[in-house]
């Protein structure tokens, strides 16, 4: 290779890196960010067991329609978790479906599921799950792991172990902070801790307060 073409690719891979970069540190939209605050406020009552007002429906309503990912992916983080008034929620999710990715397309789908498999056998339930971690969507691989921890605890080690070598840097801090809790042992000798590059998901992950303790 001539040397004068060496600076320009070096240059090119730079610039596909800090591409790449821009993708996963992209903030939260300022203007979507102003509902945040009521977003905390509904996940607190759905965590303590209460409620929702219409104030509140109205509220999933608009982040369904702001399309941005943090809302939508609250949204679908919510619904499994209340009682009622989720049927038109779901179809507003549904119509938004074929436009997601990543984060919000996994918390949709997830939470589809979770719908669907909310009666029946835990086995079932598994064996959804297990299928939803082997999906080529990152968000979905990590997600489906920790709710398969929630409700089969000893199913989802095997899991998480499985995914310690996945590439995504989000997918491999989740499952080490899990196994700490599930299986210290096998992760007490790993230094190489991977720091979550998404800010919108980091961001989800304070709010949802989605700590690996494995307990709705």
């Amino acid at each position: 290779m001539t040397n004068y073409r060496k600076p320009f690719i070096w240059s090119l891979i730079l610039m596909i890196l800090t591409l790449g970069m821009d993708v996963f540190s992209k903030p939260m939209d300022a203007e979507a960010s102003k509902d945040i605050p009521q977003f905390k406020k509904i996940i607190g009552a759905l965590l303590s067991k209460q409620s929702l007002s219409q104030e509140d429906l109205t509220l999933l309503n608009h982040g369904i329609e702001s399309n941005d990912p943090v809302l939508i992916s609250l949204v679908a983080w919510c619904l499994p978790r209340m009682e009622k008034e989720t049927d038109l929620l779901y179809d507003a999710l549904d119509r938004k479906l074929p436009s997601l990715s990543g984060m919000p397309k996994a918390l949709v789908l997830l939470g589809k599921e979770k719908k669907c498999f909310k009666d029946k056998p835990i086995p079932e339930k598994v064996i959804v799950l297990k299928k939803m971690i082997e999906s080529e969507n990152e968000y979905l691989r990590i997600e489906s792991a920790k709710e398969l921890a929630r409700i089969s605890p000893k199913e989802a080690i095997s899991a998480f172990k499985g995914l310690l070598n996945d590439p995504s840097p989000q997918v491999r801090s989740q499952v080490i902070d899990s196994l700490k809790i599930l299986d210290k042992e096998s992760v007490q000798r790993i230094l190489d801790y991977p720091p979550i590059a998404d800010e919108r998901y980091i961001l989800f992950l304070s709010i949802t307060r989605e700590k690996p303790d494995f307990h709705d």
